[in-house]
């Protein structure tokens, strides 16, 4: 809840004007953590990408949150440009941990743990 506040609110709000004016709203589904599997969808201009969007499976994430983007699928590169970086998807039956990117890979970890983020928005 909290990073979503901060994507859609002080993130997006220092974007400069004319790249702000063509951010798209998106629908974005995410589980509603604190071991729910009920799928929650959202309207946002900066979103933290899913484990699924990431990497077109789930592996810790209780639900399918969303397909896996293309640019993450066609390059392993792509997901090590931060070794360390939170995604939005709650991990299944945890009620405190999240699911990250460690090193490329799909990971998890408590959330008070140090990862950066990489919002990611729509044109």
């Amino acid at each position: 809840m909290e990073r979503r506040k901060w994507c859609n609110g002080g993130y997006y709000n220092a974007l400069p004007a004319y790249l702000k004016s063509r951010v798209r709203p998106v629908d974005k589904q995410t589980t509603k953590g604190s071991q729910s599997t009920t799928l929650e969808t959202t309207s946002d201009y900066v979103f933290l990408l899913s484990e699924r969007e990431l990497f077109g499976i789930k592996t810790y994430a209780a639900n399918n949150e969303g397909t896996q983007y293309g640019w993450y699928a066609n390059s392993s590169a792509n997901k090590n440009k931060v070794s360390e970086w939170w995604t939005r998807s709650p991990r299944k039956g945890n009620s405190s941990d999240f699911v990250d990117v460690y090193n490329g890979n799909t990971y998890s970890g408590g959330a008070g743990a140090g990862r950066g983020l990489a919002p990611a928005f729509c044109l």
